[in-house]
């Protein structure tokens, strides 16, 4: 008979079957557990686990109450097993590293830039993603020089989370394209590849078992179909589905970033998943700068990319699945709390920013090919009026200028990937590059003045956040030193707020003029899980967007065994 699923707490899980007990100390109550996966035999689980701004590996036997941390990991992402189980690859500090699934020093094997999932074959090749654009590449697992697998165009096609398929040359991989995204399979012989789903998920292999839990030659798929984890039939010789979908569980949400669904899957067919849906959690509250929750602003919904007006009566928020090309911008007052929908698609519309006289409303509109920016009147009268049409890909509209002159945003490039725009907001409209390099540079915001800007850069290997002279004129300085993403001014000028990590919120004292000088930067507080912030106009508090009042911090996984059984013979 087939096992019943069982509801698991991630720092508390249990397996069903009994197995050999691994005694180590507990995760933390209070961490968050992002990206897992299941080993090969299905016996054990690495996990993300996030706490004070910090993320680190730990391993866990499915029928043991405790865990391992791996002491060397810290800042892993997407980790993944070695074939045999004895080991685990990770991302951390701008390096593809493995280590022993029991413990030990961490080995560097080639350099990335922010990683998008491995995997591991028998013959001790590694394929990964190694930044957020382009292909996917191959290294050995004692190291070296990696070597391009996928051709993808790094403006248009965005491949990421291999998957060794169990004869370890032919392998499935998300790509997120401009057109014709999905789900792929490739071979390491041949640089073609060819669309299996059209599903914007990660994907997972399990063996097909026959009725005496005896292999068969195919199996099938495990992968997210509109927040439902599906099994599909699958021939991993011909890279083709053979029979129709069966849901395992639905409400399944993502984990890490877009396309990976939060769910794994071994080769004894167990497979573990996370419920609920990604930002169908958050809600906007006020924040005192001890992180401390002063009450409420909005319900429970998918939200993100929340902006104040500048009388700070009003915000607007996107709700919907932005990677599912399917969200609009809402507006709540702040005042009478009425709430109202501002954008009716088509396509995803987000990143909205206020005008500096909140007449308007400015954001990115998703479309089929190219990403536009578009205004509209923030009374949401009228028709949206295209400020900035393609060839632009993955715009993020970030801030609109003091003076109300220029936009700021970003737009990935071929060889420059995320590159910092203004856009004039009079004339010809013609935009212009204010920084183009070979690192990603995004989240730009004006300091009140319009004379400097900070933006987050991975140039040295992770996002830290910078602040340069607009126009740039060499004039450049780097504000933080352990990681820091989403800068934000006060309004008076006298403070740059970022975030290090997602559970620590930073300030920086600093004097702005014709010179720019700063202070040295301390935490305001830790242990909040903020996705996103903007500071009142005094700047003594922050509209945050986090996780629902009553919902678990640390998030439940259902693990299923022998699910197979349940289906019709």
């Amino acid at each position: 008979k087939a096992e019943p699923e069982k509801p698991i707490s991630a720092p508390t899980m249990r397996r069903q079957r009994r197995r050999s007990a691994l005694a180590a100390g507990s995760a933390p109550e209070n961490s968050t557990i992002d990206v897992f996966r299941l080993s090969p035999d299905g016996h054990r689980l690495v996990f993300v686990e996030a706490s004070a701004g910090q993320s680190r590996l730990w391993v866990r036997s499915l029928d043991s109450v405790t865990a391992v941390p791996l002491a060397g990991t810290d800042g892993a992402t997407y980790p993944f097993w070695s074939p045999d189980g004895t080991g685990i690859g990770f991302f951390a500090q701008g390096k593809l590293k493995k280590i022993a699934a029991a413990g030990g020093l961490a080995v560097t094997l080639c350099d990335v830039v922010n990683g998008r999932g491995g995997t591991w074959n028998r013959d001790g090749v590694i394929l990964f993603a190694p930044d957020v654009i382009g292909g996917i590449y191959r290294v050995a697992d004692t190291g070296g020089t990696p070597v391009a697998v996928t051709s993808a165009s790094a403006a248009t096609d965005n491949d990421r989370f291999p998957e060794f398929l169990p004869d370890g040359r032919k392998f499935l991989f998300l790509r997120t394209a401009a057109k014709d995204a999905g789900l792929y399979g490739g071979t390491l012989s041949d640089a073609a590849v060819a669309r299996v789903l059209p599903d914007t998920s990660n994907a997972a292999y399990v063996p097909g078992q026959d009725p005496q839990g005896r292999q068969r030659r195919d199996g099938f798929l495990i992968f997210r179909r509109d927040n439902t984890l599906m099994a599909q039939p699958f021939d991993p010789e011909r890279l083709q589905t053979t029979g129709g979908l069966v849901p395992i569980a639905e409400q399944v949400s993502v984990a890490g970033h877009v396309g990976s669904g939060a769910f794994a899957a071994s080769q004894d067919g167990t497979v573990a998943y996370r419920a609920g849906i990604a930002g169908g959690n958050r809600q906007l509250v006020w924040l005192d700068r001890s992180g401390k929750r002063l009450g409420p602003v909005s319900k429970p919904d998918e939200i993100s990319g929340a902006a104040l007006s500048p009388d700070g009566k009003t915000v607007v928020f996107t709700v919907g699945n932005t990677t599912a090309g399917v969200a609009d911008l809402w507006l709540q007052s702040l005042e009478s709390s009425v709430l109202s929908k501002f954008t009716f698609g088509p396509g995803a519309n987000s990143s909205p920013v206020w005008s500096p006289d909140g007449s308007r409303i400015a954001f990115t509109a998703q479309r089929s090919l190219d990403d536009e920016i578009q205004q509209l009147s923030a009374t949401g009268s009228g028709r949206p009026e295209v400020l900035l049409q393609g060839p632009y890909n993955s715009i993020g509209v970030s801030d609109w200028s003091q003076d109300g002159k220029l936009i700021a945003f970003s737009s990935r490039a071929e060889k420059t990937k995320d590159d910092l725009w203004l856009l004039p907001t009079g004339g010809d409209r013609k935009a212009v590059v204010f920084l183009q390099t070979p690192a990603n540079e995004r989240s730009g915001h004006f300091a009140p003045g319009g004379e400097w800007m900070a933006y987050q850069s991975d140039e040295s290997g992770r996002y830290e956040i910078y602040v340069q002279h607009v126009p740039a004129n060499g004039s450049k300085f780097q504000i933080s030193g352990g990681g820091g993403t989403d800068p934000r001014w006060s309004r008076d000028g006298k403070e740059l707020f970022y975030r290090e990590g997602n559970q620590k919120l930073m300030t920086v004292p600093v004097k702005l003029g014709t010179t720019f000088e700063r202070g040295q930067g301390r935490p305001l507080f830790e242990g909040v899980r903020v996705n996103s912030y903007q500071p009142s106009s005094d700047g003594q508090r922050f509209l945050a967007t986090v996780p629902a009042e009553g919902d678990s911090q640390v998030p439940l996984i259902t693990v299923v065994t022998n699910w197979q059984a349940t289906l019709k013979k």
